[in-house]
């Protein structure tokens, strides 16, 4: 399973990432006929999958079978319930929001430690996001955080593959491009960097020994 190394003072690490695939939905006309999107042009241009006909024509996508257009943007949702705030810690976030509502906040402090969970869409394609919204206490505001997929999940899937099968190393390629210095990145993030003479950079933090 792919991961990252890094060594961490006296600890070695391996990172894995945690995200939720997303659904590898095919393109097709208005019967359901596939279709294969071609790179290299703007608009974009299809073709049939089987004759290889260019297709003149609005895009779908194969949904169980059946062509459908795009999902429309969520505006509207008429009943909602509390869940266990923890729920939405659960969530592999992709998305923060800041949220204006004075009634909600106050209904939502009362209700602390309780989040409200949300399907919502942004109606420019086939996304669909899990969302919660909860009152922050370290924030002092309403938050709603948007992803797909559950952390508790994933965890549990890389804790099975990594342990009935054997580590993989992360290769890195070469490009045949120089390499980015450590000085050149911190001057473009603003970074003061306080270790230029030394071997070891810190970046700010204490060195752990």
């Amino acid at each position: 399973m792919y991961h990252i190394r890094l060594t961490l003072g006296r600890h070695e690490l391996r990172l894995y990432p945690l995200k939720q695939d997303r659904l590898p939905l095919k393109d097709c006309d208005r019967e359901g006929k596939p279709l294969t999107r071609k790179a290299g042009y703007l608009p974009a241009k299809y073709f049939y999958e089987d004759t290889e006909k260019e297709y003149k024509g609005d895009a779908f996508k194969l949904v169980n079978g059946e062509a459908k257009a795009k999902f429309k943007r969520t505006t509207k949702i008429p009943l909602y319930k509390y869940v266990d705030e923890r729920n939405a810690d659960d969530l592999i976030t992709e998305r923060y929001f800041y949220v204006d509502s004075p009634s909600l906040s106050d209904e939502l402090e009362d209700n602390f430690k309780q989040a409200i969970p949300i399907i919502f869409t942004f109606g420019n394609g086939f996304m669909l996001y899990q969302g919660f919204i909860y009152y922050s206490d370290s924030y002092k505001s309403l938050i709603c955080k948007m992803g797909l997929g559950s952390l508790s999940e994933k965890i549990k899937e890389v804790r099975e593959e990594t342990i009935s099968t054997s580590q993989q190393e992360a290769i890195m390629n070469d490009l045949g491009v120089e390499r980015v210095k450590e000085d050149e990145m911190l001057q473009l993030y603003g970074i003061k960097d306080n270790t230029s003479n030394s071997k070891e950079r810190n970046i700010g933090y204490k060195k752990v020994r």
